[in-house]
């Protein structure tokens, strides 16, 4: 989908008000019928930036990978649209927490994982 949705996810649907998540996932699915799985891939990505009064500043990523399923799961959590639509291959689960076990949860958090890079930072500055 040439990077899309992006930053501006909930816009990405309509430019003058946010979209829904119901919104989002009809308008992903619709957009990628009749694409083959293996051309699905997807990624939920964050960044974060430490800023610290001296001026350094340091940033770090996190990110998991899977691919659009043909079809939602059916546990929606509300602001987290994409979710229902990740499926991780490597362990046939989707990406939410009515499916993943406490471990799975902790080993793909891509939120978790930035924010793990940024600790010893914070520890030795």
């Amino acid at each position: 989908m040439g990077g899309q949705p992006g930053v501006k996810t909930r816009r990405w649907v309509h430019s003058d008000r946010d979209s829904t998540d119901e919104e989002l996932i009809s308008y992903t699915l619709n957009k990628l019928r009749g694409v083959p799985l293996e051309k699905r891939g997807m990624q939920l990505r964050l960044v974060l930036a430490l800023a610290f009064p001296n001026g350094k500043v340091f940033t770090s990523e996190g990110r998991i990978r899977g691919i659009v399923a043909q079809i939602p799961s059916p546990h929606r959590r509300q602001g987290y649209p994409f979710r229902c639509l990740m499926f991780l291959p490597q362990i046939h689960k989707f990406y939410n927490v009515n499916e993943l076990t406490v471990h799975e949860s902790n080993e793909y958090d891509h939120r978790k994982s930035a924010l793990n890079k940024l600790i010893p930072i914070m520890k030795n500055n």
